[in-house]
């Protein structure tokens, strides 16, 4: 066994004694209460009603998982003879639909693929998806990149809420607890009308767990700690779900807290630490059979949050950038109408508020420059309203609606600390404001037994604004003028998507899927209005006067399913013209341009064989290729050749009282990245091996569970290469063993 992980795993053989003593004394005092109370709980009645029924709002897919409570089925039907090698989804189109039956590329994430392997940040989890890589800012947020687009061209959702906050210096996938997730459905490019501005290069939807209805009340809990040795640190979460006949209540709460990652040479990967509280509250009310109404309450909050990665911004790469606080809070509500007859399927009404607050500490500047720090801060505050309507006409089944939603940016503040001592504070874009309506419809016909159509489009119609603008706020010397570098601006665009998909059930196991789309991605706040002072002197300004990015997106998929094999492969172009990207205009002045062109193709491949009653195999692979075509030169923001796969053994099952034993190896690898572009380094080959395996079992009339897992079994020292891209090298992270204890009671 090499030292390093006879070093770790002894340094480590103490952690689970703190968790064993902790889960011995909880079952005493457990026993001891119930004791007293006249005897232990008989176990059967713990289990009456089954498990906890989750639910999305407002979905279909709420309404199938209801089947056996007082909600009204609505359409299930089609779900009850799928296999669960065919996960069904929503994020798509809006209404559940199996991913063999959906044109386009989608991924998903489920819960049980959270508990198994309990992430630091969603890209830990969502990697497993081929062609959905990492971009590593940070371990606690760091970005999603799907198929070579990241960022601003990707659309981040929670509960279907839009999250909108710069993506420079990226944390927003870090804003939300990993253990409070019911699943994540991933698009994989601009196939869906549903969602529009900012989703060009796919949808990330997060989708968080809810409650249901019972006949007979229930109340359910779950308590999860963790600990892990690489990041070191502890991270612990509770739940508690009350579901009755016509309301249930769900309050979580998790708290992390880890110091720095180590690469594999036991190097710190410097200010990579991080601590976050999470909070959420969850309730739901059936009026009547027709109608509910949902509330949802989240809080997260963030200190202390190091980003060893630089991102997308103009900063030397030395500098540190640290999140000494940040926040986000969310709010929404849902009322969905259910007629028990008519062409109207269902209706749902959203309205949403979310607030980003993002304040961040800069520093560790070279000595040639003039400042030693540099905080700058902004509030993102979004507002919005869905209105979505799911119908039945004959062989058609539309989803028509509307989208209105607003975000502001304001207290933008940055001040400057200069190495001669003063202090100056001006701001990075000002107070500004986007304002998007539109109309969307999509379509499924279908045509007969074997042949369905997509069709969906999507009007939007977008409005800017900006505030007068000046170089300084606050000027570091009196001597200083204050000038205007941007006048107040109003603008109004439109922008339009449409995308038509054919899936064709060849045969009673296999199917076909195509589908071909245009979409636009209008300019952000950020692209408009931006002002960066650079430290050369210049500075780079946002240009309002921006087109927006469009893309032709193509896709073909084949599909195989049965209850013991599921094996999918896709081809997919997306060209992409006017990309956004910053240039020289003058010797002190950078604007943002459309200059670019790009295609972006490749391949992937993915399948399950579960070739024994307890013993399964997943494996994935992912080829993609980008290229400037203005440039001539590769993008680079292309991840390499990759591949995964997992040998998975089971013994826990419904039919065992989900009890029992389980076990995974999971092999990745990637190939040598050496396409880049000029003044961008490449990267090597790597290969890790992880290993998980976890025990669950029934004391005291408690499910419970133990799992340890050790990642980088073989303290591979490597880096990702969409970490490198930005003109530095950032390790991830080497050997690491991990220890949790679950129990629900």
């Amino acid at each position: 066994m090499p030292p390093a992980i006879c070093s770790s795993l002894t340094h480590y053989l103490f952690i689970p004694l703190w968790m064993l003593n902790g889960m011995i004394l909880f079952n005493l005092l457990f026993f001891w209460n119930h004791a007293l109370a006249g005897g232990i709980t008989d176990p059967a009645a713990l289990e009456k009603g089954g498990s906890v029924v989750w639910s999305v709002a407002g979905s279909d897919l709420d309404e199938a998982k209801q089947k056996d409570t007082t909600v009204p089925a609505g359409e299930s039907q089609p779900m009850a003879a799928v296999t669960d090698l065919d996960p069904v989804v929503v994020t798509a189109r809006g209404m559940p639909r199996t991913i063999s039956q959906t044109p386009g590329g989608i991924g998903m994430i489920t819960a049980g693929d959270i508990d198994r392997h309990p992430p630091i940040s969603l890209t830990d989890i969502t990697r497993q998806i081929p062609g959905v890589e990492k971009t590593m800012d940070s371990v606690w947020g760091s970005e999603i990149n799907i198929r070579g687009l990241d960022r601003n061209s990707v659309l981040f959702l929670i509960d279907g809420c839009r999250v909108n906050t710069a993506t420079d210096i990226n944390a927003r996938f870090g804003l939300v607890n990993p253990q409070d997730i019911e699943r994540i459905e991933v698009l994989k490019g601009p196939i869906s009308a549903l969602y529009g501005w900012g989703a060009m290069g796919g949808v990330v939807n997060v989708i968080t767990r809810k409650g249901g209805y019972r006949k007979i009340p229930e109340t359910r809990e779950t308590i999860w700690v963790r600990t892990s040795s690489n990041p070191e640190g502890t991270s612990a979460f509770g739940r508690i779900i009350h579901q009755g006949p016509n309301a249930w209540f769900l309050g979580s709460a998790g708290y992390r807290d880890y110091n720095d990652t180590q690469s594999a040479d036991r190097t710190d990967i410097h200010n990579s630490r991080f601590r976050d509280v999470y909070g959420r509250f969850g309730s739901g009310y059936l009026w009547n059979k027709q109608n509910e109404t949902q509330v949802n309450i989240q809080v997260t909050e963030g200190k202390n949050i190091g980003i060893p990665g630089t991102g997308a911004a103009t900063l030397p790469t030395a500098a540190d950038v640290t999140y000494p606080s940040t926040k986000r809070v969310m709010g929404s509500v849902t009322h969905t109408l259910s007629p028990e007859s008519g062409v109207l399927d269902k209706s749902s009404i959203r309205l949403f508020f979310q607030e980003v607050d993002r304040n961040v500490r800069i520093d560790n500047f070279p000595a040639t420059m003039a400042l030693t720090a540099n905080e700058p801060g902004a509030d993102h505050t979004t507002l919005g309203i869905n209105w979505t309507n799911h119908l039945t006409l004959g062989a058609h089944t539309p989803a028509v609606g509307l989208e209105v939603w607003e975000w502001t940016i304001d207290n933008t503040e940055r001040t400057k600390y200069l190495r001669n001592g003063l202090v100056g504070v001006d701001s990075s874009v000002g107070n500004v404001s986007q304002t998007v309506a539109g109309i969307f419809a999509e379509d499924n016909w279908d045509i007969s037994d074997t042949l369905n159509l997509n069709m969906g489009g999507r009007l939007d119609t977008t409005r800017v604004k900006s505030d007068d603008l000046d170089n300084w706020i606050s000027p570091p010397s009196p001597a200083m003028s204050v000038i205007q570098v941007r006048e107040a601006q109003t603008a109004t665009d439109t922008s339009w998507q449409a995308q038509i998909g054919l899936t064709w059930q060849m045969a009673p196991n296999w199917s076909a899927t195509g589908i071909a789309a245009v979409s636009y991605r209008p300019p952000d706040l950020m692209d408009l209005f931006k002002y960066v002072s650079l430290s050369s002197g210049g500075a780079l300004y946002g240009n309002p006067d921006l087109d927006p990015e469009q893309s032709r997106f193509f896709e073909a998929g084949l599909h195989y399913v049965n209850h013991m094999v599921r094996v999918s492969g896709a081809a997919f172009l997306n060209d992409i013209d006017d990309m956004i990207t910053q240039a020289q205009v003058s010797s002190d002045r950078y604007e943002m341009v459309n200059v670019e062109k790009a295609k972006i193709y490749g391949v992937e491949l993915s399948g399950e064989w579960r070739f024994a009653p307890q013993w399964h195999v997943l494996a994935s692979l992912a080829w993609t290729r980008g290229e400037n075509k203005t440039t001539g030169e590769a993008l680079s923001t292309i991840a390499p050749l990759n591949t995964r796969v997992t040998l998975g053994w089971d013994q826990v099952k419904p039919h065992s009282g989900n009890r029992g034993w389980r076990a995974q190896i999971t092999h990745e690898w990637a190939d040598a990245q050496d396409r880049v572009p000029q003044g961008t380094e490449g990267s090597d080959s790597w290969q890790t091996v992880d290993v998980n395996v976890g025990y669950r079992f029934k004391a005291f009339g408690l499910d419970q569970e133990l799992a340890a897992e050790v990642t980088n079994l073989f303290d591979e020292d490597y880096h990702n290469f969409l970490a490198t891209s930005r003109g530095m090298v950032l390790k991830e992270p080497g050997i690491g063993v991990c220890l949790q204890y679950k129990v629900e009671f």
